[in-house]
């Protein structure tokens, strides 16, 4: 399966581009996740770089998390959410893999598909701070991981509150992070599940047709 390129808008020859990527699970996908791209956007083009465009990339069924939903149910709750986006596509790799997928070969081969579609191309993960403490625990992140992953991308991370971890010990994460400060919403996956268990709305905390999706398919109840 190919990497997608056709969603992304060259740079102009005197600019770096930049193309950013999430993983997570997306179950489901949520408008913070969506909001999370556009301060990312902001704050590239802040930076000088011009933002070509961005890829979601679902959790493989391997990572074997409780609230996991099948991930042809989490592709297609992502399609919908983008349906109306131009600028941002699903890579489906990760997701379809028969095996679980270290996030540094969806790194890699984002990074390889971009190098042979334009010179001069920065790939940023993009994510919250709360991923980013978590990359310090060699439970959670072998430190090979995390020093491949920082070989073939930058982090663009959002603080929590306005705080952001400290992180000094690491040198190469330090190098590597740009930080967001700006509102993006608290509508995180976890919360809409929350909701769901207790028939409680989620209007407004992701797009309506993943709505609609949820209840037709009976999920996280």
């Amino acid at each position: 399966m190919r990497v997608k390129t056709e969603h992304l808008i060259p740079p102009p020859s005197d600019r770096t581009g930049a193309v950013l990527f999430q993983i997570g699970s997306f179950s489901p996908i949520t408008y913070a996740h969506l909001r999370l791209f556009e301060a990312a956007k902001d704050k590239l083009r802040q930076a000088g770089f011009h933002v070509c465009g961005g890829y979601l990339s679902p959790a493989n069924d391997a990572y074997k998390k409780s609230s996991l939903v099948p991930a042809t149910h989490r592709l297609s709750m992502c399609r919908l959410a983008l349906r109306e986006l131009e600028h941002i596509a699903i890579d489906e790799w990760e997701a379809r893999a028969d095996r679980f997928v270290p996030s540094y070969e969806v790194a890699s081969r984002l990074h390889t598909a971009l190098s042979a579609w334009r010179r001069h191309i920065q790939l940023f993960l993009v994510c919250g701070s709360d991923l980013l403490l978590s990359m310090g625990n060699p439970n959670s992140w072998p430190r090979q991981s995390v020093l491949k992953l920082v070989s073939f991308c930058r982090f663009i991370v959002k603080s929590r509150n306005g705080q952001k971890p400290d992180i000094s010990d690491d040198v190469p994460l330090v190098q590597e992070v740009m930080w967001i400060d700006a509102w993006v919403g608290d509508h995180s996956s976890t919360l809409v599940r929350h909701h769901l268990k207790r028939g409680q709305s989620i209007t407004f905390m992701t797009p309506k047709p993943v709505i609609d999706y949820i209840h037709q398919h009976r999920l996280y109840r």
